[in-house]
């Protein structure tokens, strides 16, 4: 078994090595110019997905305005598969909960005008101890492609056992199968920040995880939440130039509206978290990938995944990344992201525990002074006049205010 693993990770070696050296992009695919918006199974629905779920997952997708807002891809994540591949060596869905196959699950999806995403593992085994796809690219991204999915998220696992592995290596290998089969698949790279893909996977990957999973935990928790929202700050913050159009950071999916989905980890957070929560992946230009059930979402959840302004600003074609202008410890942060027309989108961060004020001045956004600003709340949608130099904000406990800025005329 050892000796089986170690030739699998030799062949994804080569493989990525005489892709390199061929010195062709593999990417510029057109599937990314903006950051990818859709839905994965994961936080609503655990790692059984079955058919039937998804496909009422699909429809809420649509019923819900969610499909209209820019949301279009509909995904599962892992769990779909059978135990143990076929007698040719090829991957198969867990029959009890897909009868019908997955092409007819794709062939559902678009028939609704959405897309299709689906999981593979990098390793011997997926997270939920199934087939792996670690030497396995080729016949694997073949397959994917037969079955007419438009979204690979390729997870990474180690196992016991394992030779020394070379994970940039292996993610490009599957990147080339899935250039090789013809059929556009937008590829979600998620090897957890491991080889630090931002600075190398923007020739292989229309997107990458930086950091560990989110789950929806309470304030102050280190991996959940409002937690997460803390370590995204100072993890980001430094990635800024390596996004793009057709190469995004990608700080996890999301857990607006889950309201402790999570419970054997503890409560969720507050709407004012998941509201800033939001606010910060449209600032960063993240992939807005829901993990909320779009066919049960609150009316407050509904208007924050649904606030067309606030899209705008994570679906803004300059493709910017915010950077993080101010910043005190543990407390308060202020964001700017260029948007096109010379505006700026601008978010005041309130991590403490009180409401207090918050100004962004002309300097924070690269303007020169007496400079007038006219400023809009994106979530309040209201229209705040022309400023001078600068305009304070009050910003709760936890909240984070959008505000478009452009630049009006000199005094």
């Amino acid at each position: 078994m050892n000796n089986n693993r170690t030739w699998q990770t030799l062949g994804a070696i080569l493989a990525a090595w005489v892709f390199s050296s061929m010195q062709v992009s593999a990417m510029n695919d057109g599937l990314a110019d903006t950051p990818p918006m859709g839905w994965n199974c994961y936080h609503a629905f655990g790692t059984e997905p079955d058919e039937k779920m998804m496909m009422r997952a699909t429809d809420a997708v649509v019923s819900s305005g969610l499909q209209a807002a820019g949301y279009h891809y509909v995904s599962m994540d892992d769990g779909w598969m059978a135990k143990s591949r076929d007698t040719n060596g090829n991957l198969t869905a867990n029959p009890t909960r897909f009868p019908s196959g997955l092409k007819a699950l794709t062939d559902y999806i678009h028939s609704k005008g959405l897309k299709a995403g689906i999981y593979l593992a990098c390793g011997q085994e997926t997270y939920q101890n199934l087939p792996g796809s670690l030497g396995h690219e080729t016949n694997d991204a073949n397959q994917v492609a037969a079955w007419g999915f438009d979204f690979l998220k390729y997870d990474y696992r180690t196992m016991p056992g394992d030779p020394r592995r070379d994970c940039k290596s292996e993610m490009i290998a599957m990147s080339l199968a899935l250039k090789n089969t013809g059929r556009p698949i937008l590829y979600s790279m998620c090897e957890h920040g491991r080889s630090q893909p931002w600075t190398w996977a923007a020739d292989y990957a229309d997107m990458w995880r930086i950091s560990t999973d989110i789950k929806d935990l309470a304030s102050g928790s280190f991996q959940g939440g409002w937690g997460y929202n803390k370590i995204i700050n100072d993890k980001d913050v430094s990635l800024a130039a390596y996004a793009g159009p057709g190469h995004w950071n990608d700080p996890d999916m999301m857990i607006v509206g889950l309201h402790g989905r999570h419970t054997w980890m503890g409560p969720g957070c507050t709407d004012t978290e998941y509201r800033a929560h939001f606010s910060l992946w449209c600032l960063l230009a993240a992939p807005l990938l829901l993990g909320v059930d779009p066919a049960n979402m609150t009316p407050f959840t509904s208007n924050t995944v649904l606030n067309a302004e606030i899209i705008a600003v994570d679906q803004d074609t300059l493709g910017k990344q915010a950077v993080r202008v101010n910043h005190t410890e543990g407390n308060l942060d202020t964001w700017v992201k260029p948007l096109r027309n010379h505006a700026s989108a601008v978010g005041l961060h309130n991590f403490s525990g009180a409401t207090t004020n918050m100004t962004v001045q002309c300097s924070d956004l690269g303007l020169g002074s007496n400079v007038v600003m006219q400023v809009r709340d994106l979530w309040g949608k209201t229209n705040l006049g022309p400023f001078t130099n600068q305009y304070t904000a009050t910003v709760a406990s936890h909240e984070c205010v959008v505000l478009k800025i452009s630049p009006a005329t000199s005094p």
